[in-house]
């Protein structure tokens, strides 16, 4: 004690610390003594299980192997780790160490079914989680719906052999740079899909064009058939026809009213508008980033493995097993005003949103990309915050085009320098307001 005083110690257990930030810390051989009215966590011992401790004035920030973990605040000549809840547990363990909670790794699969969470446990993707007692997931029962049950088809054999194709509108909803639509390219053997964003449908024909250039190149194989369904965006289109027939492609079509003979690509286009509804609900994000959640999602799609084989689509394409650490919860809170949307295309970094800035240099509404971030991932700066309202959402089911003229920098667009491992951006192509929008050449008629 304090005073040179012995007091008895009653017992030894196991403690988790449910900190703020979403994470568990687990303790072992703690001891319960009842005379000491604080529960107090040695620095030393957390150090030796490599957890960072990092001082800061009156604050306390913990990362393990650069990721964030907690944060505390000093209190009375002590600091004080956030925590909202302690569990005591007799498990037996050897060390300190982090446990991810299973909520978490739910948001950052883009809260995928967690039948398929159980699968990447046993093949080491995810950490270790328990997933036997789960809650629902409110954002999932909100924008899910129960899936009819498909028969199973035989794959193609070889890479490239099949593309399935697909596209779907949001109506009225568009995207900050007025994307109306998005279309998917599925590989039919490795399941790999990739997602473009367009404003009308008769893009189709060169994001085609750009998806097999860059596909064929990279793998050195050839298309050999596309599969479509009979929507206008290729029947009303006959480059598309002349394309495939110039460059020896195959282009089969669905029979009409069967959707269900292109059904993987139609199994594909719901699992992600799920996964795109579920993220925004989460984090009471603006339906105008339907595009980035959507982004997001056929990112992690691509890194879930099938319950069948065992292997993720990345897997099969790339050749190799994918690392999915770096994986966050869309819509979160960065340590600054920013908000996490996505994954850089082609690079090691993140995507964040300025949702609020003083600083001269960088707008709200400009897109940052960087590799060094700390993630809050239990706290979205556009949901209602107890202490502040941060920013209200309508949660009506679409966008009025006339509702959201996005905000637009006046100066000229170029890249900001912010220092080392910072890249920032304007957002592209923005309509400076609804009549702009639909007055703009890349309009449908």
């Amino acid at each position: 004690m304090g005073d040179s005083r012995s007091t008895p110690m009653i017992s030894k257990w196991k403690v988790l610390l449910k900190l703020t930030s979403g994470k568990v810390l687990a303790l072992s051989d703690v001891l319960h003594v009842p005379e000491i009215h604080w529960n107090l966590v040695s620095v030393s011992l957390l150090g030796k299980a490599g957890v960072r401790i990092l001082f800061d004035f009156d604050k306390i920030v913990l990362t393990k192997n650069e990721a964030f973990v907690g944060k505390g605040y000093c209190n009375q000549g002590l600091f004080m780790l956030n925590v909202y809840d302690i569990i005591n547990n007799n498990a037996s363990s050897s060390s300190t160490y982090i446990v991810d909670s299973c909520d978490i790794w739910h948001g950052r699969l883009g809260h995928v079914n967690f039948s398929y969470m159980k699968k990447m446990v046993e093949l080491s993707l995810i950490p270790k989680l328990s997933l036997e007692n789960h809650g629902k997931c409110e954002s999932c029962v909100e924008s899910k719906t129960t899936k009819k049950s498909y028969k199973s088809i035989e794959r193609e054999s070889d890479l490239l052999s099949l593309i399935r194709s697909d596209l779907r509108d949001l109506k009225n909803t568009m995207t900050r740079g007025g994307k109306r639509f998005y279309i998917t390219f599925i590989d039919d053997y490795s399941r790999y899909t990739r997602v473009y964003l367009l404003r009308n449908k008769g893009e189709t024909r060169d994001v085609f064009i750009k998806y097999k250039n860059e596909v064929e190149n990279q793998l050195s194989k050839k298309i050999k058939r596309l599969r479509t369904n009979r929507g206008e965006e290729y029947e009303s289109n006959p480059l598309i026809f002349f394309f495939c027939e110039d460059h020896g492609i195959i282009h089969e079509t669905t029979p009409p009213y069967s959707p269900e003979s292109n059904g993987v690509a139609e199994r594909k286009n719901s699992t992600l508008k799920e996964m795109m509804n579920a993220m925004l609900v989460s984090s009471r994000a603006p339906l105008n980033l339907w595009g980035k959640a959507i982004l997001s999602a056929y990112h992690i799609q691509n890194r879930i493995p099938y319950k069948k084989n065992g292997k993720t689509p990345y897997e099969l394409w790339k050749g190799y097993a994918p690392n999915i650490a770096y994986l966050k919860v869309w819509g979160c809170l960065k340590t600054f005003d920013v908000m996490f949307i996505g994954y850089a295309k082609n690079s090691v970094a993140y995507r964040f949103l300025v949702t609020k800035s003083e600083n001269n240099l960088v707008d709200v509404n400009t897109i940052i990309e960087t590799k060094n971030a700390n993630f809050f991932e239990n706290i979205f700066p556009m949901k209602l915050n107890g202490e502040q309202q941060v920013q209200k959402i309508s949660r009506d089911k679409s966008i009025e085009p006339s509702e959201f003229e996005p905000r637009r920098s006046k100066r000229d667009r170029k890249e900001i320098n912010l220092g080392d491992g910072f890249y920032t951006f304007l957002i592209d192509e923005d309509p400076r307001s609804y009549k702009e929008a639909i007055t703009s050449p890349n309009t449908p008629l």
